[in-house]
């Protein structure tokens, strides 16, 4: 399908992509005007932003792609013009770390084509550095004929695959080490349950036993944690309380109250763990490991097709996972002067060092 694209300013472009997203609703969180319109109300004010759309020969819209311009980017000392494509670009000391940003796209419609249509429309906007982040390698990969990515980075983000449908068949799926462990610490439990819901009260509920949960173990080792910044906890409750059912409060609980909470995203017939809370090790044992593997279960009875633990590392993801995706950062610098000063800068200091040894 032949698309001609053009950038609209997202108070225009919104309406467009909810009334599209409500004729085909999109399995992709990152790709659905609930996930950006929340982002651009906690985060619109740091960025230039626009919507590209694309439309097809009826003038219909029919795909729909966030383009941001950022300064919050720098290379050193040297500040940078970035852009960005979806709901990325926003300040890094309390951002969203955004992952598997793709397009909205209507049935019929190449999500890669429309991809490197919306990379051409917006090369000539003026930047430093177009950064492609979050990104699956097959989409990166797209645009290769359009745009010479450099400094591409591999990101893993393992999940446990689900598709076999039965909450027994989790265990029996991981390591023999890790599933008698998992065994020894369930036995210390009394009455664990899991719930999820995206009922907005609910949900919010969820979100007030989670923050204090992160905040208190992130703090403890030194970090100020993701809910420090104002602007992710309100993206977050933005989120939940639009009772969207992609978005979902997951609440894993004994007879004592609440082992993890977590805040989860359907993505394509997965559901990711975007962010978490955890009871102290102290007072529960191995929380983390008992709410993802309870969150699993229910993943499991639910008929989805894997639980997705994102990019980073930690023992818990190791020990649960069966497999991984790829996720993709990659960079296209420009021919302009703060490139050609960062580049003369680096060269300067790598010559330095040189000397020095």
């Amino acid at each position: 399908m032949t698309l001609s694209i053009e950038l609209l300013p997202p108070p225009e472009a919104l309406p467009l992509w909810r009334a599209a997203d409500a004729a085909e609703p999109t399995p992709h969180f990152a790709a659905s005007p609930v996930w950006n319109a929340a982002w651009l109300e906690a985060y619109g004010e740091t960025v230039d932003a626009s919507v590209a759309v694309g439309r097809d020969e009826s003038g219909r819209a029919a795909a729909f792609l966030l383009v941001v311009r950022s300064r919050n980017r720098s290379a050193g000392p040297v500040p940078l013009r970035t852009l960005h494509f979806g709901t990325t670009g926003d300040p890094h000391a309390d951002g969203v770390f955004a992952e598997y940003v793709t397009p909205f796209v209507s049935a019929g419609v190449d999500p890669a084509a429309f991809w490197r249509a919306v990379v051409e429309e917006t090369a000539s906007l003026p930047a430093d550095r177009t950064d492609f982040d979050g990104v699956a390698a097959s989409l990166l990969a797209s645009v290769a004929d359009v745009a010479d990515v450099a400094d591409a980075e591999r990101r893993r983000s393992p999940f446990h695959e689900t598709t076999h449908a039965d909450p027994d068949a989790v265990l029996p799926a991981v390591k023999p080490s890790v599933r008698k462990n998992l065994k020894r610490r369930l036995k210390q439990y009394e009455g664990l349950r899991v719930e999820w819901t995206s009922e907005p009260a609910a949900a919010a509920r969820v979100l007030d036993d989670l923050i204090p949960l992160h905040q208190a173990r992130w703090q403890a080792a030194g970090k100020p944690g993701a809910f420090a910044s104002a602007r992710f906890e309100t993206f977050v409750r933005t989120l939940l309380a639009s009772g969207d059912g992609r978005f979902v409060a997951a609440r894993t609980s004994d007879a004592a109250g609440p082992v993890g909470c977590h805040v989860l995203l359907a993505n394509a017939g997965r559901v990711c763990d975007f962010t978490a809370g955890f009871a102290p090790p102290s007072e529960r044992p191995s929380p983390g490991l008992v709410s993802h593997y309870l969150n699993i279960t229910e993943a499991a009875r639910r008929g989805l097709a894997g639980y997705e633990f994102l990019v980073g590392e930690s023992r818990v993801k190791t020990d649960l996972a069966t497999g991984e995706e790829t996720l993709c950062w990659g960079r296209l610098h420009r021919p302009t002067a703060r490139t050609r000063l960062t580049r003369a800068a680096r060269s300067l200091v790598r010559s330095v060092r040189r000397a020095a040894t």
